[in-house]
């Protein structure tokens, strides 16, 4: 009955145990640090699960933060970067992203609407995270 030994490519996270946490933090320098790894998560979901996010350390890159820590005392954030119009600026009329220029472009490479704060954190849809760790 060997242990278990989790590699990188494991991505189980059955019985992994996490918490939000307000006592530690991690020492970001800027919102271009190396993230760990990006998680698709419904923001309005995240918000009922964690209350509100801290106030964004990184500027008008980001909205909101969350610090959690691990069963190993490990520490990581959670924030969304460049994902609202606090970051992008207003978004110009309806018109201007339905040319057939942009069209033509892949869908990655449109350009797009970005969403309010407000709207950003009411989103059912799974949106991308960073996850930024301690090394």
């Amino acid at each position: 009955m060997k242990k278990r030994l989790y590699t990188r490519s494991d991505k189980n996270l059955i019985e992994y145990d996490s918490w939000r946490t307000f006592d530690r933090q991690q020492i970001i320098a800027t919102g271009k640090d190396h993230g760990v790894c990006r998680l698709m998560i419904p923001p309005a979901l995240l918000r009922r699960a964690f209350g509100r996010g801290d106030k964004s350390q990184i500027g008008f890159a980001g909205t909101a933060q969350y610090d959690f820590e691990d069963t190993n005392l490990d520490l990581y954030r959670m924030q969304d970067y460049k994902q609202t119009t606090f970051y992008h600026g207003m978004n110009r009329e309806p018109e201007f992203y339905m040319k057939q220029d942009n069209i033509r472009k892949p869908e990655h490479k449109r350009i797009r609407e970005w969403p309010s704060v407000d709207e950003f954190w009411k989103l059912e849809t799974p949106i991308e995270f960073r996850l930024l760790a301690s090394e």
